[in-house]
């Protein structure tokens, strides 16, 4: 085992509960000299779309001449595309070496997972004296380990009921959570989805800019594209891009959103709102295709709820049950035929072997079973 793969063994066994309290990075940050604070950052929130509004962004500063540092999770292949500047992802050895400097500070041990990795990302931003970086929020808002920034701008993507575990049971109770990265004076984005009355308050406290995005296309894709597009506009102010950089920002869509490859298509959706979001996508490009879902979800989220949202697209779901997956809730009787796969591989092999001759395959869920249905299946796949 290299030293990486050490490093990375360490860090994954730090995956204990969220505590909801920011202090122990608090204390690594300052030993570290805030590199948090040490250059501008548009900090990116909201339950779907982050990860793709906050890649449209980066795209476009980087394209406008603007040394961009990107904080995403989580990552889908690698645990490097975490962490990116100008689209190049954080070398290996990087992270071993930042990984030995947090060892060297008191209460490491107390840092989990992503405490820890945001601490490499904003380390590392500075150390490479970036002009500029995205962070994408981890869980949440109020409380993420991303909150410790003070962005100039806050774009808050959409709000829909997910890690209820945490954040709360209710609209309400969540979208208070996700209002939370809303600073004084400093302007915020806000997505058709997320114009609840906790935001609004929120924004109106802090007497934050409020830029309200009344697009609501009917893709999905295409009202995250809106939501960059407005957040682009009002960074014109601090950074200017010409229109070219920012069409290039707005075209970005970052892997397994709605990907089709051959007769397959991959997509992280996971929670029964993007799930939703998922089955308007098939039913505005392919209204009359039947199609097969193989879905596994890494937490006990909404099981029923993401279950019931495809059930009626679906011909049959391949359910992952397997220990690193949620199990299948077997009170519950979908409105189609569903099968209990041990494994993604034996999942996708039972679809791929079942599969109509003119149906769609749709591989969704966790971010963790993209990669590897990739590993194991890509060769199955007709580009």
């Amino acid at each position: 085992m290299t030293e990486y793969e050490n490093c990375l063994q360490n860090l994954y066994s730090r995956r204990h509960p969220k505590r909801g309290d920011l202090r122990v990075l608090q204390k690594l940050l300052k030993q570290w000299n805030s590199p948090h604070l040490a250059y501008p950052v548009i900090h990116v929130g909201g339950t779907n779309g982050k990860g793709q509004v906050s890649g449209s962004i980066a795209r476009a500063l980087t394209s406008a001449g603007y040394k961009t540092g990107l904080f995403t999770s989580p990552h889908l292949f690698e645990y490097t595309e975490r962490i990116q500047i100008d689209g190049e992802e954080i070398p290996r050895d990087k992270i071993v070496s930042l990984y030995r400097e947090m060892l060297e500070q008191p209460d490491s041990h107390l840092l989990n997972f992503f405490e820890a990795t945001c601490g490499f990302g904003f380390r590392y931003f500075q150390e490479e004296q970036v002009d500029v970086a995205v962070v994408e929020v981890g869980l949440g808002g109020l409380l993420d380990s991303t909150n410790l920034v003070e962005p100039i701008l806050a774009v808050i993507t959409s709000l829909g009921l997910d890690h209820t575990d945490y954040l709360g049971d209710t609209l309400e109770e969540i979208a208070a959570q996700k209002a939370g990265i809303i600073k004084p004076g400093i302007p915020v984005v806000v997505g058709p989805s997320a114009q609840l009355p906790p935001v609004l308050d929120r924004a109106k406290e802090m007497k934050a800019p409020l830029h309200l995005v009344s697009e609501r296309p009917s893709f999905y894709g295409d009202e995250n594209r809106a939501i960059a597009r407005v957040a682009l506009e009002v960074l014109q102010k601090t950074f200017p891009m010409s229109q070219e950089a920012v069409s290039k920002g707005v075209a970005y869509r970052p892997p397994c959103r709605f990907e089709k490859r051959g007769d397959i298509i991959l997509d992280v959706a996971h929670n029964p709102k993007g799930l939703a979001r998922l089955v308007d996508a098939l039913d505005q490009f392919y209204p009359n295709v039947p199609t097969r879902f193989v879905m596994g979800l890494k937490e006990a989220k909404d099981l029923i709820g993401c279950i019931d949202q495809v059930a009626p697209r679906a011909t049959h779901i391949h359910f992952i049950e397997a220990p690193t997956f949620a199990p299948y809730p077997r009170s519950h009787i979908p409105s189609c035929a569903l099968s209990l796969e041990p494994s993604i591989k034996e999942g996708m092999r039972a679809a791929l072997a079942q599969k109509g001759k003119d149906e769609l395959i749709v591989v969704c869920g966790s971010f963790y079973l993209m990669k590897e249905v990739s590993d194991c299946f890509c060769g199955s796949f007709n580009n």
